[in-house]
């Protein structure tokens, strides 16, 4: 959780930082051509069919279903797009 704006830059750093066999999809949010935050998947277990959404959304964002369109869109990636890619597992 972000208190501050170091933690946001922490928190991003940490998302574009990860190991490359460890990184998951993730996708930078614009909202009137504003940087308003992330979101993607994460903990993806292709064997078990499982995958986790994860998004951070600037504050000031907030409240203008932004969040909302942008889960409803990854969730129809998700199921269309990823079920068709082979699994690695």
């Amino acid at each position: 959780m972000t208190q501050q704006i170091s933690d946001t830059g922490k928190f991003i750093q940490s998302v574009i930082n990860q190991p490359v066999g460890k990184k998951n999809n993730a996708y930078s949010i614009w909202f009137n051509e504003e940087f308003a935050g992330l979101i993607g998947f994460k903990d993806t277990d292709r064997m078990n069919w499982k995958i986790e959404l994860a998004y951070w959304l600037a504050a000031y964002k907030q409240g203008k279903g932004i969040a909302t369109m942008c889960v409803d869109k990854l969730i129809r990636y998700a199921f269309l797009k990823l079920k068709n890619e082979p699994s690695s597992n």
